[in-house]
C-alpha cells in the first residue's frame, strides 16, 4: 500500500490532467450557452495546477524513481520536458482567443460567402457533365439518364 501512494505521488501531474479533461469533456457535453467560457477556464486552471504539481515534483525527480512497480520512471530529463510542454500549452491557450477564428466558425462563413459558394458550386457540377462519357460510365449500368441523379 505505501508503494502505491508513493507511486500515486509522483503521478499527480498526469492525474490532474485527466481529471480536467473529464470535467472540460463533461461541460462541453452539455450545450449549454455558458460551456465554451466554463470549458477554457477548466482548461487553464487544469494546466496551471498540472503545471505546478510537475515543479513541485522537480527535487524528487533529479534522482530519478521508478513508480507502479517499476513500470513508470520519473527521470530528470522527463520531468523536464513535462513543464516545457505545460508551460507552452498553458501560453497557447491563454494567448488564443476564438474571436475572428475559422476553426470555429468554419470556412465559408465570413461575411463575404458568395466568390466560396459559387466556386464550391462550379466544383461540384462543372456544365455540362452529364452529357460527358464520363458521366455515363460512371451511372449504374449506362442506362439512360444523367449524372445529376449521382
Amino acid at each position: 500500500m505505501n508503494e502505491v501512494v508513493r507511486s500515486l505521488a509522483l503521478f499527480t501531474p498526469e492525474i490532474a490532467l485527466t481529471a480536467g479533461l473529464m470535467l472540460v469533456v463533461l461541460v462541453d457535453a452539455t450545450g449549454a450557452s455558458w460551456r465554451n467560457a466554463v470549458g477554457r477556464f477548466l482548461t487553464v486552471a487544469t494546466l496551471a495546477l498540472a503545471l505546478v504539481l510537475a515543479l513541485r515534483l522537480l527535487p524528487a525527480g533529479s534522482r530519478g524513481a521508478s513508480i507502479f512497480s517499476g513500470m513508470v520512471v520519473v527521470d530528470p530529463l522527463g520531468l523536464f520536458f513535462k513543464v516545457i510542454l505545460l508551460a507552452a500549452s498553458l501560453l497557447t491557450v491563454l494567448l488564443f482567443t476564438f474571436r475572428n477564428s475559422r476553426e470555429l466558425f468554419g470556412l465559408g462563413q465570413t461575411q463575404d460567402t458568395a466568390p466560396l459558394k459559387r466556386v464550391s458550386r462550379e466544383f461540384a457540377q462543372p456544365p455540362g457533365l452529364e452529357k460527358t462519357l464520363l458521366s455515363r460510365a460512371l451511372h449504374p449500368l449506362g442506362v439512360a439518364g444523367s449524372a445529376k441523379c449521382l
